[in-house]
């Protein structure tokens, strides 16, 4: 990999773990929210769902229209009304402006998360790339199922791929699955 494809996947890199810091920060908060704006923290809650529901509708779209329009200059504004939105949070001074502010949080992260992927698929070098978006999309039932429910599914999907992948392409591939327990691989 050349060094413009490690230093794409290394601001990738540190792009999402900023998001995820951002994503996993507010819901341990919501109770000491709850108690600073004198709300509920069913009320409060709302904060990750404004944030969930606008990340959910926007990003298909902004991965089209980057595709129409070049993903650098997404990344880019995504970044600054990330930097926008966070600041805003901090200074909220009701909770409105802190719903505004959440809302901005899912269009800037949903601008910006779908592309990087799509970056990390540019430089990926192995073939199948599909295993990525599958496992995205299972991760996704995080927040209805609960974490433990989602881990349990993805594990046994990423085992179950594993093994029909391997099947074809490597003798030890029986060894493998009876490794992780899936007799259906046999």
């Amino acid at each position: 990999m050349k060094i413009q494809g490690r230093l794409s996947l290394s601001v990738g890199w540190i792009t999402l773990f900023l998001m995820g810091t951002d994503l996993f920060v507010v819901s341990p908060l919501l109770p000491f929210i709850s108690q600073a704006y004198k709300i509920s923290s069913a009320t409060a809650g709302w904060m990750v769902t404004v944030f969930a529901i606008t990340y959910a509708i926007s990003a298909p779209f902004f991965g089209w229209l980057s595709d129409k329009k070049g993903r650098r200059s997404f990344i880019t504004l995504g970044l600054l009304l990330f930097a926008a939105s966070n600041i805003l949070t901090a200074c909220a001074p009701s909770f409105l402006w802190l719903i505004v502010s959440r809302i901005l949080a899912g269009f800037s992260v949903a601008s910006i998360t779908p592309l990087i992927y799509a970056i990390i698929l540019r430089y990926r070098t192995t073939k199948p790339k599909g295993n990525m978006a599958f496992n995205r999309c299972f991760w996704s039932l995080n927040s209805p199922l609960g974490w433990n429910t989602t881990r349990y599914i993805v594990g046994t999907f990423s085992r179950l791929a594993f093994c029909i992948y391997c099947n074809g392409h490597t003798r030890s591939s029986i060894d493998v699955c009876k490794f992780y327990s899936m007799e259906v691989c046999s």
